[in-house]
């Protein structure tokens, strides 16, 4: 793998998390993954056992990635043995998601998320939907 120097002279990044990654500079392997499960409700309400034992597919099945047979063309040209960034402004980065400045080898990146709303009221149900009278 060729062998750079990265330089940013100024990042401001407001939000970073749920396995997502901030790189300055050459990496070889980078493998990010993210379960979420989230319960939205109309009430506060919180049973002590809730997502002690999560049993949803979505978690389970094996992900099947789609196969790569198109034939790729390219031409490598470093000019220069720099990676030179002035500034980088990013709001937020979230959900096995990747900034990198640098070369990389092999990125795997997977994000299962499974959301449920539980919504008692009418009125709520009408808000929900964007439904009006």
């Amino acid at each position: 793998m060729l062998k750079r120097i990265s330089k940013v002279e100024k990042l401001d990044i407001q939000a970073l998390s749920f396995s997502s990654h901030l790189l300055i500079g050459d990496s070889t392997i980078i493998n990010a993954k993210s379960d979420t499960f989230a319960v939205k409700r109309d009430k506060e309400l919180f049973f002590g056992n809730e997502g002690d034992d999560i049993n949803y597919r979505i978690f389970s099945i094996p992900l099947e990635l789609p196969p790569i047979d198109e034939q790729i063309y390219y031409r490598k040209q470093h000019l220069c043995g720099s990676i030179l960034v002035n500034r980088i402004n990013i709001l937020g980065v979230s959900s096995s998601s990747i900034i990198q400045v640098g070369s990389n080898e092999h990125i795997y990146l997977e994000d299962r998320r499974k959301e449920i709303r539980q919504i008692a009221e009418p009125e709520n149900i009408q808000k929900a939907t964007n439904q009006t009278e």
